[in-house]
């Protein structure tokens, strides 16, 4: 297997390719860190304390959770990036295994984002759109674009390998575990569960068997054939236009947008990397708009040119050196061919480069122009303008970089073991989770020195390299889910409200989504619903939604409905609308008073299931 991994490195490793795929994921990567952040903390109370606005968490967690905030901001713009990339994997390692994040208010995306997090250490991201690449040329008065802005092929496929590939074979192989994805029923059926939908009303796909049973078997065939054909240029097109149309669909539909998101964004890394730079051509002017004039001696101007083509994405602008040129400003020409300086030159460029249309009409407003246009790149004696090329701040990547290049076969034996070490790491993981528990061969005392030291190994794996098993939604999750639960609460109007958690349908509401999702649909209430399990969700989800309705913990009165579902493994028609339309049933209670919570629950509630409905 290393002989192989080897010779597939040999054959990528030189191969040069551009990095704007890198960037894109970056900034898509960051806007997930940066959403999930803020997300933390507006459900911090929720999440961290062991009671909601009572007994607080440590202090500092929100400053954390800020401090992460502007990290996925410096992964968007590119700036500080290879602080910004250890950073958060640091993070999420801390919050992931010190908090209630790693099992209460588990993600569902926690080890994506890790396994993710853990490669961009090591990716040049910062090779373009990058604030970094921009303030390097300012500093080094670069006017020229760095020629060596490309980078290796490895960075694109092996990110697809060890994140997509890896993922879909072990999801492929747990499905075919479950009878509802081997009746064609995998994305039929969490999308008529209550729970888990999201507000878009799919019911005229749902009703269609025909069309959903394709769809799950699709699924199925192409999680299996994805890792072997990704790379085949021939079927590239069908597995992309198939795999985006899935993220992108669980993204829509179902209210795990986090986990859609984040899959649906890799898709930059598997798109062939040439078809950026196709992509751009067609989205360019084919001629420049406007042509700026500068004087290549004087750094102002030299630093406003960089400026102008660092944010130029569809290529508007065209620069000339003009040595003639003795004013502190560039210029350019109005439609009378007249020179246009400063204010009046920034104006016309704004206009033509389209997407900064608004601030050319800032520019033209009287009295805002003149008060912005002194706030010019002052000039820089001590400077002089050069046009050789020059490299962002350096990455982990270079130095790596730099030992292949001065010993590559030294270096390409150490790569390969270390991905044979991956490899081997995910084999332990599918064969632990797939066959040794679906067998319950861990329960074979012959086998218990092999299955405790797997399972050591998988919680290693897990933890640093977020390497899981992607055993989601199969039918030991969905297999007796008979029954939901909703709240209400006593208003100072003496009548009872639906909690902004669940709604009259039972849909978990916005921005309950995600890990709160993940907390009462995957923890709280399943089909063996547990009295201390569920008492403390209760008492968690009452204490958080309860002050923010503005009721008191000192004398607050909730009501525990519930109502029967069905989850069949079967097809039937109309499910999603009869599981939302029925008849809720109170079954107990649920008080704050003196700052103490307490629940009463019907004796039959934890004795005996609800029969199902009849349709």
């Amino acid at each position: 297997m290393r002989q192989l991994i080897a010779t597939a490195i040999r054959q990528n490793i030189d191969t040069s390719v551009s990095a704007t795929g890198l960037a894109i994921f970056r900034c898509l990567y960051g806007l997930i860190v940066f959403q999930e952040t803020i997300f933390l903390l507006f459900f911090r109370h929720l999440i961290f304390d062991p009671i909601p606005f009572i007994d607080n968490a440590y202090p500092l967690i929100p400053l954390f959770l800020i401090f992460w905030a502007l990290i996925g901001f410096c992964l968007i713009v590119g700036r500080h990036c290879q602080f910004a990339t250890v950073s958060n994997y640091l993070l999420w390692l801390v919050f992931l295994n010190f908090t209630p994040m790693r099992h209460e208010f588990s993600g569902g995306f926690d080890q994506f984002m890790i396994a993710s997090g853990f490669l961009l250490m090591f990716l040049p991201i910062n090779r373009a759109w990058s604030l970094d690449l921009l303030f390097h040329r300012l500093r080094n008065l670069t006017i020229n674009y760095p020629k060596t802005q490309n980078v290796s092929l490895l960075c694109y496929s092996l990110p697809v390998i060890f994140c997509l590939c890896f993922l879909y074979a072990d999801s492929a192989i747990h499905k075919l575990w479950a009878e509802h994805w081997r009746n064609g029923l995998g994305a039929w059926l969490p999308s008529s569960h209550p729970y888990y939908i999201s507000a878009l009303d799919l019911s005229w796909l749902l009703n269609n068997e025909l069309l959903q049973r394709s769809i799950g078997y699709i699924i199925i065939i192409f999680q299996f054939t994805f890792p072997f054909f990704i790379f085949r240029r021939q079927f590239q097109p069908l597995l992309l236009i198939v795999g985006a149309s899935l993220h992108l669909g669980i993204s829509l539909s179902l209210n795990i947008y986090p986990f859609g998101l984040i899959m649906f964004f890799f898709y930059a890394l598997a798109i062939p990397p040439h078809w950026w730079g196709i992509l751009k051509k067609k989205i360019s002017y084919k001629s420049p708009l406007v042509t700026v004039f500068y004087q290549p001696q004087n750094p102002a101007q030299v630093r406003q040119v960089i400026l102008l083509q660092h944010f130029d994405f569809f290529n508007a602008i065209q620069f000339k050196d003009d040595l003639n040129n003795h004013s502190q400003n560039l210029y350019t020409l109005n439609k009378q061919q007249e020179h246009c300086y400063g204010t009046q030159a920034l104006t016309i460029v704004f206009y033509h480069m389209r997407y900064t249309l608004p601030l050319s009409l800032l520019l033209s407003i009287p009295g805002i122009g003149p008060l912005i246009g002194k706030k010019h790149i002052a000039n820089n004696k001590n400077s002089k303008p050069t046009h050789h090329t020059a490299l962002p701040p350096t990455v982990l990547y270079d130095l790596l970089h730099s030992q292949y290049l001065n010993q590559p076969a030294k270096f390409i034996y150490k790569f390969s073991k270390i991905l044979c070490l991956f490899v081997i790491l995910q084999l332990n993981s599918t064969i632990n989770y797939a066959f040794l528990y679906r067998l319950n061969l861990h329960e074979n005392p012959a086998l218990t020195p092999i299955t405790n030291a797997s399972n050591i190994i998988c919680v290693l794996s897990h933890t640093f390299l977020g390497i899981t098993p992607h055993a989601l939604y199969l039918h030991d999750h969905f297999q007796g889910y008979n029954r939901i639960l909703a709240i209400q609460y006593l208003g100072s109007d003496h009548h009872y409200h639906w909690l902004p958690f669940i709604n009259e349908q039972g849909r978990i509401t916005a921005p309950n989504w995600g890990r709160v999702h993940s907390m009462w649909a995957n923890r709280a209430v399943t089909p063996h619903i547990k009295q201390k399990t569920i008492t403390q969700a209760l008492s968690k989800i009452t204490a958080f939604w309860g002050t923010k309705v503005g009721l008191t913990l000192n004398n607050a009165y909730f009501r525990i409905l519930s109502k029967p579902i069905r989850s069949p493994s079967q097809w039937q028609f109309n499910l999603r609308d009869e599981n939302l339309n029925g008849p809720w049933q109170t079954i107990g209670s649920a008080t704050w008073l003196n700052m103490q919570f307490s629940t009463t629950f019907n004796n039959s509630f934890f004795q005996k299931k609800p029969p199902e409905k009849k349709y």
